[in-house]
C-alpha cells in the first residue's frame, strides 16, 4: 500500500462530501491517499483497526471465508462509503476479512481524527447512519442473490456494482477475484464472463474488464442491481445543507493544502 499527501486527484467519497469546506480542510490536512492493488488484504480477520478508508476509485469486499478454504463476498464497499465502520460503531474487530476488488485510491484517516470530526459535523454523522443502512440492505441483497439467481445475472449485477462503485467502467480485476467473490469455481465463472462478452456487452482483457454496453448489461442482471442501484443512488442524493456538494470543491480543499 503506497502513499501520499492528499491533493486534488480522485472524484471523492460520499460520506466526506458531507464536510462544509472548513471541515474538510481540517480533516484531509490530517489524512493521506493510499494507492491500493488488486487482492490486497485491507483488514485481516479480527485485525484490529486504528485508521478508517474512504474510497474514491479503489472497491473493496468483505469476505466471509469457513474452515475449508471456501469463501464468498458478503458486502461491496467503494466510494459511496468506508471501512471500518463496525469499529467506529464499538466493534473492536470482525470475524471477516476485508480485501481490495479493482485496484484504486482511497483517503486513510486515523479513527481519532474521524471520531473528533463527527463530533464537530452533524451533517456527517447523518451520512454515517445512511451509510449503515445501506451497508445492511446491502448484505441482505446479497444474501438472496447468492441464493436465489443464476450465476450469468449474479455476474451482471457484480460488474455493474464494481463499476459504479468505483465511478469507472474499466475494472482493475481478474477472473479469479471474480469468482472468490461470486462464491463460485473459476472455470464457471468464465464460461459466464466469456457469455457476456459474446454478447457484447463486457469486453475483457488481462487483469482489466470493461462494460461496452451498458444498457445491456443492465438488462442481463438480476433484480438486485436495480435494488442497490436505487440504494446508492439516494445515498448520493441525500441532500447536505451544510456539506461540500460536488467532487469539484473537494478537489479546491485538497489543492488548497497539498
Amino acid at each position: 500500500m503506497s502513499s501520499a499527501a492528499v491533493d486534488s486527484r480522485g472524484p471523492g467519497n460520499t460520506i466526506l462530501n458531507a464536510l462544509d469546506a472548513e471541515g474538510l480542510g481540517r480533516l484531509v490536512s490530517r489524512s493521506r491517499r493510499v494507492r491500493l492493488d488488486l487482492g490486497q488484504v485491507l483488514m485481516p480477520t479480527r485485525g484490529a483497526v486504528t485508521e478508517y478508508l474512504f474510497f474514491e476509485t479503489a472497491v473493496a469486499s468483505l469476505m466471509c471465508y469457513l474452515h475449508d478454504g471456501s469463501a464468498i463476498g458478503v458486502s461491496t464497499v467503494g466510494r459511496e462509503g468506508m471501512l471500518g465502520l463496525w469499529a467506529y460503531l464499538g466493534a473492536p474487530n470482525l470475524a471477516l476479512n476485508a480485501t481490495c476488488e479493482t485496484s484504486g485510491e482511497a483517503i486513510a484517516i486515523h479513527e481519532r481524527d474521524f471520531r473528533a470530526a463527527v463530533e464537530r459535523s452533524a451533517p456527517l454523522e447523518q451520512a454515517l447512519m445512511h451509510h449503515l443502512a445501506m451497508r445492511v440492505v446491502d448484505s441482505g441483497q446479497s444474501i438472496a442473490c447468492a441464493r436465489l439467481h443464476p450465476l450469468d445475472q449474479r455476474l451482471a449485477r457484480l460488474v455493474l456494482t464494481l463499476a459504479e462503485r468505483s465511478g469507472r467502467d474499466l475494472l482493475r480485476t481478474t477472473h479469479d477475484r471474480l469468482a472468490i467473490l461470486l462464491g463460485v469455481h473459476r472455470p464457471s465463472l468464465t464460461v459466464a464472463l466469456g457469455e457476456l462478452r459474446s454478447a457484447g456487452v463486457v469486453g475483457v482483457g488481462r487483469s482489466r474488464i470493461w462494460i461496452t454496453n451498458r444498457a445491456a448489461l443492465e438488462g442481463a442482471a438480476c433484480e438486485c442491481y436495480g435494488v442497490m442501484h436505487d440504494e446508492y443512488l439516494a445515498t448520493e442524493a441525500e441532500p447536505r445543507s451544510q456539506g461540500v456538494k460536488d467532487s469539484s470543491r473537494i478537489a479546491m480543499t485538497y489543492r488548497s493544502i497539498s
